[in-house]
């Protein structure tokens, strides 16, 4: 499960996920607070969370796991509009909360790749099976 590369990018994504939950008020205190804006932010960022974890676990089934990745890319594309949409027409300020819009970025490219991993990785296994 940890040799592959994708395990690490979805590892990774839970990191910065997790981090996404906390942000520096002021860099001189270093005070963590919340900074979910809203319920719906909340829960994007819960069923991310959750779709990094099963993803993880699901090694053995690759197309599965190429589905559910698809969904998580698109649950990312949408917090990143919502992220968006909330600075220029909400009142988040996007000096606070300048890691909710970069976070969700960089975890859509490490998803990304990801999902390129495993389709190589299915790739693999379909020319194998056709040696055979």
């Amino acid at each position: 499960m940890i040799q592959r590369k994708q395990t690490l990018y979805w590892f990774i994504d839970f990191f910065l996920l997790g981090l996404t939950f906390f942000t520096v008020s002021t860099p001189e205190q270093f005070q963590w607070i919340q900074v979910a804006p809203s319920l719906f932010f909340d829960t994007l960022l819960g069923v991310g969370l959750f779709f990094d974890v099963v993803l993880i676990f699901l090694f053995k089934r690759r197309i599965l796991q190429l589905k559910l990745n698809h969904f998580h890319l698109g649950l990312k594309l949408l917090w990143a509009v919502y992220v968006l949409l909330e600075i220029f027409y909400g009142q988040m300020r996007m000096d606070l909360h300048y890691p909710l819009l970069v976070l969700p970025i960089l975890g859509f490219g490490l998803s990304f790749a990801a999902q390129r991993g495993i389709q190589k990785d299915e790739a693999l296994i379909r020319s194998v099976d056709r040696i055979r």
